[in-house]
């Protein structure tokens, strides 16, 4: 079987974070879950080190934002697929990983925004400074193979 690696940039998540990780270590497929914590104020890394599954790897120092942790994770990547699943989102089941395994069991594909069941916690929306901004968001929810990245 392809190993999957996570990588979780968080920030004071303490409230979400434990579904995040239940539901990544729940996958019924091999998974390696690196979190990278940004020097949480509210408790986040106490958390996640109780949480921790085998396996798992843990890191908390100063970043410059979300890409600059998911690049830090990227490097201790050991799965043949990588994946990002952000601190406040979670997999709804347990067979999710096992969907983007298939996907990827065809050696031509390198890249693939599945589209696979996230759950995402609703935040209150704040508006946006510059209209133009609305054309660079984008949602994550890419996996590529590792040999790709």
């Amino acid at each position: 079987m392809t190993a999957i690696t996570f990588t979780t940039p968080i920030r004071n998540n303490a409230d979400t974070i434990v579904h995040n990780i239940h539901s990544i270590a729940d996958q019924s497929i091999p998974n390696q879950n690196i979190l990278i914590d940004g020097v949480s104020t509210d408790g986040t890394l106490e958390i996640i080190q109780r949480q921790q599954s085998p396996g798992s790897v843990i890191m908390s120092e100063p970043d410059n934002g979300m890409y600059d942790a998911i690049n830090k994770g990227l490097k201790h990547a050991k799965g043949e697929i990588v994946g990002i699943l952000n601190a406040d989102d979670y997999y709804p089941t347990d067979k999710v990983l096992a969907q983007v395994q298939e996907t990827f069991a065809d050696p031509d594909i390198d890249t693939s925004p599945t589209p696979i069941p996230v759950k995402l916690k609703l935040h209150a929306a704040k508006p946006l400074k510059y209209k133009a901004s609305l054309r660079s968001l984008q949602y994550q929810r890419n996996y590529v193979t590792k040999h790709a990245s």
